[in-house]
């Protein structure tokens, strides 16, 4: 039996078998499977059963239909006789399985025994092999690997990886690694992997597993982020990476602390290397962790003494007018500093700021009693600084400093007698010109600066005023403290979230049964997935709003926690007419004897054979069956529903209803059946007859927020923030008609479905505690919700709630940092003819104009410059304020006062056409021309140029061309020429054109001579064409005469030409003459040929030694024929001549004609396929042509070897053969005539071919 158990597929497979045939139609002793039976949906199985085993035959669970008295243990195949191994003779097995060879299957053995036939017993023997092999490999499910996809590492830093491998059998599959770095190794038992990088070089990783079957898992390829290490100042940054030319693997860079810098974090940064402090002050670099605490890399000395820093820059404090010198009587401001003077009468004392009186009294002469003291010279009293004289001329009053505009002070001013004192506002510090305030640098804050800032992790800065600034999620007084927002404000996550306290914030997780898609949570539908839930095979899955359920499967009930199989027969609700089954999960329907079940509705029987005709003495009203134990006898029986009446004949309805346990709440009889119902809020079981409560909440629920199920009903709930209204309906409460919007309370308050929401005016901030009322911002912060933070400058008089920084007059921005220049204001406070109105931090004062001196009702007049010592070098003219000079003509004013002469050389043209050579004197200059130039007489400062050409004044030689230029002139030899254009001489021989730049294309030893202007050729005697490359024929055109009746030829070679031998010889007087045709004997017959050869020997060479190459020829060519002709008798050699070297010759035979043509043929077959050479005087030779005559005239066919040319050697051959196998055939037909013209016929074929 095979069993199967996938997920919720549940499947029962049973086979029938019956004997097997043989061809001819035989039986043999052999099943094969002849019907199938299944049922699904029973169980979570698949069950497929087949086997040879005795002890398995008797199955319990059998699906068959079997008949009336038949079960699983009496339906057999009569003829059928089942093998068991244990009952056969152990010779006949033992020889089964020699026969089935070693390792033999089951399947060879008993199909071995069952039918003797070894050929079929061992195919089966391989199926059965193969079938399990392909078993294997089908029903195998690939293996399957997790863990690390990607991983960051350090080099020199191990990192350790987990992989996880599974299949479906119960061996472990093996790791696989296809690529790893070095170093890197894997504990193939537990999965787990490490690796320690040594260098930042790229690597790969790659890793499946493979299972025992052979099949294999996709692959984990790694991706890998590699740092090469930052040291203790950095860290590696796995979000800032470099690419590299393999797509996963990338390099890590360093994130450097602050104060370092370099590759590897490993220098230390020189914050004073860009020179940050300018103006008399030294940087000093600061350390790492100093940057760190004060935010900069680098300190800048303090301005020298008597210096502000005023925008980076040291600017020179007027302590007299700010009043802060000291000085009791008269201060005069310095660079850097100031000195006290004292009045008339009065002495310096050693302090150097007060005065003492001297003896003598130099008040006694005037007229008024001074407080003080007074000026003898004004006859008016004075009063010290600080103090200013009262209303009758003669007291000093005090000057309150602070209440002076603008104000000496830039934050707080307390005044004293005779003086003030500045102060600055908390996060400020009162500098050293006791005056001006800082703001506080980290980590320093409050009074004065005096406090340190010691804040922990919370922390978002160091403010200034307040200290610590903690950062959204964190409290306390030093940032430690982290705000639980959960507490706080349970409602902060709603209530489909759940809230988590982090440290400095807070996270809104989606309830248990939920999953976070975006910001939202959405259902986790549990039943998607098995892995989900913990449903059993006899259950479906409900999926519910944030949890599930496991519901029984039709054909069971649930009993506690689970489901057990509804015995449908014993409850009475299966409704089959007769009988009735009971299986796991549902039920069967079978009928009595005599009976059929329908096919369609498979419960009701139809009667196929009267059983009661066979026994006479019944009477029933419905059937008749046979006893179970005696078949002759019979009995009446009812169908379901119905029992035998008090005459065991008919039948009567059951009321099944009279039973109180029959239905749990409500029972109706029906004829033959009953049926069930629940009351309303409840649902029938599966058992039909119990009743359950129907969880309307896990339905599509007619409640809008909650629901909660009741036994038999349901109530609504709504969430906070909503009122239930017409029992399901939730309605939104409006909070803000309800809670206090008053200036303490939500000042704007804006309702949200099932909430509301507060907000504050500017200046105002919702308490933590309530989130509904609205505060005043505390000191120091200001604003929409009190975010914004004052962090005002010195111009700043308070810190505004709701606008921010308050200014003092004479200051303006948000931060109340920059100054009001009242100087560049529509309306000057001053005169501006003669005051220059100055600004000041805040404040501004008006001052004399250079040119302009203090007169005596302090305004301002004109000084005439002009007067005194003149500072103009020429002319001075006094103006108001100031004067002006000017200076006479070839001088032009510098500087205002003095007179500098005018280089009038760098003001005019001193171009080619201007003064061309400028010499500039004391007030004026004068001009000079270059060689070839002459100055025009009238401007005196242009020159122009001289044409020497046109003058004939240029010393160019005759056969040059004269060319004007500006300034001078070019001589250029003509075309033929060459030389300087003064000298000139006619191009060297082969050289030609301008310059005798051209090369003539004439070849040198065939030419007379090159034109040296057109590079036109004379050729030599001999040549001729445009550059006298082509040879002239002599022998065509006539200037050589041979005498031909003597054999001689004409021979033109390259210039010239000859006279030769036509036949050899090398007297052209005496020449070889060519050896008439011989005549056959009586016995013999002749072929003459022609025969072309190309070898390495020189003309000349076989033209002296004509004779003895005839010798030579003749003895080889009677060699080769002797061998290839048959009746060969001798061969005459008639001439030799060139081209290349042709060789006249007669071959006999005293053999037939025939016979001499067809061996002469084939010896030029043999020569022509190069099977046979022919050898002169040691040197190979090469046919070139073949040409064969009758008599003196060819017989019309010629041969050529022209491989790789035009026709391969292998036709050439073909076609010399069958010319002479046709010729042999029709030799006795035809004439000589005839023959000839056959040859022709063929000589045109050949051609055509």
């Amino acid at each position: 039996m095979l069993k199967i158990s996938k997920a919720s597929i549940q499947f029962d497979l049973q086979a029938r078998t019956d004997l097997a045939t043989r061809a001819n139609g035989t039986n043999i002793n052999a099943t094969i499977f002849s019907a199938f039976v299944a049922q699904d949906q029973t169980g979570s199985k698949l069950q497929i059963e087949m086997s040879r085993d005795k002890t398995r035959l008797v199955n319990e669970d059998s699906l068959f239909y079997y008949k009336k008295g038949l079960s699983y243990q009496n339906y057999t195949h009569p003829k059928f006789q089942p093998i068991f191994l244990d009952e056969v003779d152990k010779n006949k097995l033992e020889n089964a399985k020699t026969k089935c060879g070693s390792n033999s299957s089951q399947a060879c053995i008993f199909d071995y025994l069952a039918t003797g036939d070894i050929a079929l017993a061992l195919s089966s023997g391989i199926e059965e092999a193969s079938a399990q092999s392909d078993k294997t490999i089908v029903e195998n499910e690939s293996p399957i690997i997790t863990g690390n996809s990607s991983i960051k590492v350090e080099v020199n830093k191990t990192v350790y990886m987990q992989f996880n491998a599974s299949d479906d059998s119960n061996k472990l599959p093996l790791y696989n690694l296809l690529k790893q770095p070095q170093n890197f190794t894997l504990n193939k038992t537990t999965g787990v992997a490490k690796w320690t990088p040594t260098s930042a070089a790229i690597s790969e990783l790659s890793i499946n597993v493979i299972d025992d079957v052979g099949a294999e898992s996709p692959s984990i390829d790694v991706t890998i982020a590699l740092c090469q290490g930052c040291g203790s100042n950095g860290r590696c940054s796995y979000d800032n990476i470099i690419p590299s030319e393999n797509d996963r693997f990338s390099l890590a860079v360093c994130e450097c602390n602050i104060g370092y810098s370099g590759e590897i974090c490993e220098l230390d940064t020189n914050a004073c290397l860009s020179y940050p402090c300018p103006l008399q002050r030294n940087c000093t670099d600061l350390t790492p962790e100093e940057e760190i605490r004060f935010g900069r890399g680098y300190n800048c000395t303090d301005c020298p003494k008597g210096y502000n820093d005023i925008n980076n820059k040291c600017e020179d404090i007027d302590e007299c007018f700010e009043k802060t010198s000291g000085c009791e009587q008269i201060c005069n401001n310095t660079l850097g500093s100031f000195e006290c003077l004292c009045f008339p009468g009065f002495s310096l004392n050693s302090t150097t700021a007060t005065c003492s009186i001297d003896a003598e009294k130099s008040c006694d002469g005037v007229q008024i009693s001074c407080e003080y003291t007074c000026d003898p010279i004004e006859k008016k009293c004075l009063c010290p600084i600080g103090f200013q004289l009262a209303e009758d001329g003669q007291g000093c009053l005090d000057v309150n400093e602070c209440d002076l505009q603008p104000s000496k002070c830039l934050q707080g001013c307390y005044n004293t007698n005779g003086s003030f004192l500045c102060y600055c506002r908390p996060g400020f510090k009162l500098n050293d010109d006791k005056i001006s305030c800082s703001e506080c640098e980290e980590p320093y804050f409050g009074e004065d600066c005096s406090q340190i800032c010691t804040c922990g992790q919370g922390m978002d800065r160091c403010d200034p005023v307040t200290g610590c600034v903690c950062k959204l999620g964190w409290t306390g007084e030093n940032c430690t403290v982290d705000i639980n927002e959960c507490e706080n404000n349970q409602d902060i996550c709603g209530k489909e979230k759940v809230c988590q306290n982090l440290e400095g914030s807070y996270i809104c997780n989606c309830k248990e049964g939920f999953q976070k898609n975006g910001d939202s949570c959405e259902d986790i539908d549990e039943c998607s997935d098995i892995t989900l839930n913990t449903c059993a095979d006899d259950t479906n899955c409900q999926n519910l709003y944030g949890n599930y359920t496991c519901n029984c499967k039709s054909g069971f009930q649930k009993y506690g926690s689970h489901c057990e199989d509804v015995d449908e027969c014993e409850k009475g609700i299966a409704d089959c007419q007769q009988i009735c089954i009971n299986t796991i999960g549902g039920f069967n329907c079978e009928c009595e004897f005599g009976y059929e079940l329908d096919d369609v509705d498979r419960k009701t029987c139809q009667k196929v054979l009267n059983i009661c005709a066979l026994f006479d003495a019944l009477n029933c009203s419905y059937g008749c069956r046979f006893d179970d134990n005696n078949f002759n006898k019979g009995y009446c029986f009812c169908p379901s529903g119905f029992e035998l009446d008090f005459d065991n004949s008919s039948c009567k309805d059951i009321d099944e209803c009279k039973e109180s346990s029959t239905c749990q709440h409500h029972c109706t009889n029906f004829q033959g059946s009953f049926g069930c119902a629940c009351t309303t809020g409840y649902t029938l079981q599966n058992d039909g007859r119990s009743c359950k409560d129907i969880d309307e909440c896990l339905q599509d629920s007619h409640c809008e927020h909650y629901c909660n199920n009741t036994e038999g009903s349901y109530v609504c709930d709504c969430r906070d923030g909503y009122n239930l209204v017409n029992f399901s309906k939730c309605e939104d409460i409006d909070e803000c008609s309800t809670i206090d919007t008053g200036p303490g309370g939500c000042q704007n308050c804006t309702n949200t479905p099932g909430s509301f929401h507060c907000s504050c005016l500017k200046g105002y901030v919702l308490t933590n505690n309530t989130m509904s009322n609205c505060t005043k911002c505390q000191e120091g912060y200001y604003g929409e919700n009190c975010q914004e933070q004052c962090s005002c400058g010195q111009g700043s008089e308070r810190c505004d709630h709701i606008t921010g920084c308050y200014c003092k007059p004479g200051w303006t921005g948000a931060l109340c940092e920059t100054d009001i220049n009242e100087c560049n204001r529509t309306n000057n406070p001053c005169n501006i003819y003669t005051e220059e109105c100055i600004n000041n931090d805040g404040s501004f004062i008006c001052k004399c104009k250079e040119g302009f001196t203090n007169s005596a009702n302090d305004s301002c007049k004109d000084i005439d410059e002009c007067v005194r010592d003149s500072p103009c070098d020429h002319i001075c003219n006094n103006t108001d304020g100031s004067y002006v000079c000017s200076c006479r003509d070839g001088y032009n004013l510098v500087n205002v006062s003095k007179c500098e002469d005018i280089d009038e050389c760098k003001t005019i043209n001193t171009g080619i056409d201007g003064c061309q050579t400028c010499t500039n004197t004391l007030g004026s200059f004068y001009c000079l021309c270059f060689a070839g130039y002459t100055l025009n007489s009238t401007t005196l400062i242009n020159c122009h140029n001289i044409d020497e050409c046109e003058e004939q004044t240029a010393d160019c030689a005759l056969n040059a061309t004269c060319s004007d230029t500006d300034g001078g002139y070019t001589c250029t030899c003509k075309t033929g020429f060459e030389g300087n254009g003064k000298k000139c001489k006619v191009c060297p021989n082969f050289k030609y054109g301008a310059n005798c730049s051209d090369n003539c294309t004439c070849v040198l030893n065939n030419t007379k001579i090159c034109h040296h202007v057109t590079g036109e050729c004379e050729c030599s005697v001999g040549w001729t064409g445009a550059d006298c490359s082509e040879d002239v024929d002599e022998c065509k055109s006539g200037p050589i005469s041979c005498n031909e009746s003597i054999l001689q030829v004409c021979m033109n070679t390259e210039g010239s030409a000859h006279c030769e031998c036509q036949y050899g010889g090398s007297d052209i007087s005496n020449c070889v003459l060519p050896k008439p045709p011989g005549i056959a004997g009586n016995d013999e017959f002749k072929v003459k040929l022609e025969i072309s050869f190309n070898f390495a020997y020189t003309r000349e060479n076989i033209l002296k030694n004509t004779d003895k190459w005839i010798v030579e020829i003749k003895s080889q060519l009677e060699t080769f024929y002797r061998k290839g002709v048959q009746g060969f008798t001798r061969v005459e050699v008639l001439s030799l001549r060139f081209g290349s070297v042709i060789i006249d010759h007669e071959v006999y035979s005293s053999d037939t004609k025939e016979t001499l043509k067809i061996d002469t043929a084939n010896s030029m077959v043999k020569l022509l396929r190069q099977d046979e050479k022919i050898v002169f005087f040691n040197q190979s030779t090469e046919v070139k042509k073949i040409t064969l005559f009758t008599g003196n005239i060819s017989i019309g066919w010629t041969l050529f070897i022209i491989i790789g040319i035009a026709v391969p050697l292998s036709m050439a051959t073909i076609v010399l053969v069958l010319v002479y196998v046709c010729r042999k055939g029709k030799s006795k037909q035809k004439n000589k005539s005839v023959t000839e013209s056959e040859d022709n016929d063929v000589k045109e074929k050949f051609i055509k071919r």
